[in-house]
């Protein structure tokens, strides 16, 4: 709480102070033009010493997608800007066409009691989304929204693919994630020496998670792949269907059950009648 009162103080003060000079520039780290003060949004954060963002407003229209949640949530962590539930839904609600959603919503929130509000104070529409977000960060700590969310992809597809029972798989498959994404990135830029290097690193931590391109459950019929392999595949795709006419009791044990078991219980609790017996074996057609 004391952090967050010395903080408020801060605020005032800074809101208090006024830029000398309305022709004053800097630098956008995105586009790298040089820009007015007020083409950047104010921050309240001690790693910004002039209390803007780095990045100037139009590029940070251009970086949030604002149909996505991931999204928005990277850029307001980067600017350590809570996101309040209540306060998008009403921008939204206000201006659904716009295209500076985002920039309204930061406006929003710009109330001198809303200015002490940081990122940890956050009201997300559930646990859920607070809690994919974390583990979305925590992952891929270091990497822009775009990579993190390449890299999930990938993450999320080995998963599905692989055995990840183990925290070193799992940690290996980050480190696949990442060395593929690179490769990509180098092949893209005609860098052959990069890509193999990259292919080469592959290659070796799939080595060391022992696991092959053909382990992977997507095989087809015709691939070299394990019997128990195949089996996994069939249990999960192709469940054994409802047993009908002939085969729904094959061995007669569910008859048997029936008999001895159920009726006998539905008689004893006053369930079940001659007449309910009488009934049944017409409708089975016994004498």
């Amino acid at each position: 709480m004391a952090r967050k009162t010395d903080r408020f103080s801060d605020l005032k003060q800074s809101l208090g102070t006024k830029t000398s000079s309305s022709a004053a520039t800097k630098k956008c780290t995105c586009c790298e033009e040089d820009k007015k003060f007020n083409e950047y949004y104010k921050v309240f954060s001690p790693l910004f010493k002039d209390d803007l963002f780095p990045t100037c407003k139009m590029c940070i229209k251009d970086l949030v997608d604002t149909s996505s949640s991931l999204s928005i949530y990277d850029m307001l962590r980067r600017m350590d800007r809570p996101f309040i539930v209540e306060k998008w839904d009403e921008v939204k609600e206000k201006s659904p066409e716009s295209d500076s959603l985002f920039g309204l919503y930061l406006k929003s929130i710009s109330a001198v009691t809303q200015l002490s509000l940081t990122w940890e104070d956050s009201m997300f529409p559930d646990d859920d989304d607070a809690e994919n977000i974390a583990d979305l960060n925590r992952r891929w700590s270091g990497f822009t929204y775009t990579e993190k969310m390449i890299l999930e992809e990938m993450y999320q597809e080995m998963l599905g693919s692989y055995d990840s029972s183990s925290p070193i798989q799992r940690d290996i498959y980050k480190n696949i994630c990442v060395a593929r994404h690179k490769s990509n990135i180098a092949i893209a830029k005609n860098n052959s020496t990069d890509f193999e290097r990259f292919r080469k690193v592959i290659s070796s931590l799939m080595n060391d998670a022992k696991i092959k391109p053909v382990q992977e459950t997507g095989f087809d019929e015709n691939s070299t792949a394990t019997f128990g392999q195949f089996i996994e595949k069939v249990e999960n795709e192709r469940p054994i269907p409802e047993a009908t006419g002939e085969f729904k009791d094959a061995d007669g044990i569910k008859k048997y059950i029936n008999k001895w078991f159920t009726k006998q219980m539905q008689r004893a609790l006053d369930l079940r009648t001659k007449n309910d017996d009488i009934e049944e074996k017409i409708k089975d057609g016994e004498s």
